[in-house]
């Protein structure tokens, strides 16, 4: 095994075991409402915030009207997108180191795991006392996973470039 399979597995490993102790987490442990009523405790939030209304399994969520709800739940939904993406990320470095000459079907195995993934947490929250498992959230964790192979991808292009200049270099 290459010296970097083993550590894309290993940081892989460190990201699923994270993922699953947030996922175990109550709602209650995870919500930033207590923290934003002490910072911003002086503050008509409501003052500031954009008449947005966005609505999610059918429950409106509205910016000026329950800013610390909105907030929330915008951080909430981002991170879901930032967790699974660097899921994704990570799968997709090691699932290139394994599968080095099939870069398609790194990618394409990489966005099914994260799917997987994403549906097992979520049916895990499902049948959870203080959560509740929606399949809009694995979109948004694909939305993430998306975003963060391509950023992969353009990143490990932009690497191979740089160095196969610095090699053209010393050639000459």
């Amino acid at each position: 095994m290459k010296k970097s399979t083993f550590f894309y597995a290993c940081l892989l490993i460190g990201w699923v075991v994270l993922v699953f102790m947030f996922s175990s987490q109550s709602y209650d442990q995870q919500s930033i409402k207590p923290l934003l009523h002490r910072i911003f405790q002086d503050v008509n939030l409501s003052r500031f915030m954009p008449d947005i209304t966005l609505y999610y399994r059918g429950t409106p969520i509205s910016a000026k009207y329950a800013p610390y709800n909105f907030i929330e739940f915008i951080f909430r939904k981002s991170a879901h997108m930032f967790v699974y993406g660097m899921l994704a990320a990570l799968m997709l470095l090691l699932f290139r180191s394994i599968f080095s000459r099939r870069p398609v079907f790194a990618t394409l195995l990489t966005l099914g795991a994260t799917f997987v993934a994403g549906g097992l947490d979520e049916w895990n929250q499902y049948y959870s006392d203080s959560r509740t498992g929606n399949m809009t959230d694995v979109w948004i964790d694909m939305t993430g996973a998306v975003l963060a192979v391509t950023v992969t991808w353009l990143l490990i292009g932009l690497f191979r470039r740089r160095s196969s200049r610095r090699r053209g270099r010393r050639i000459r």
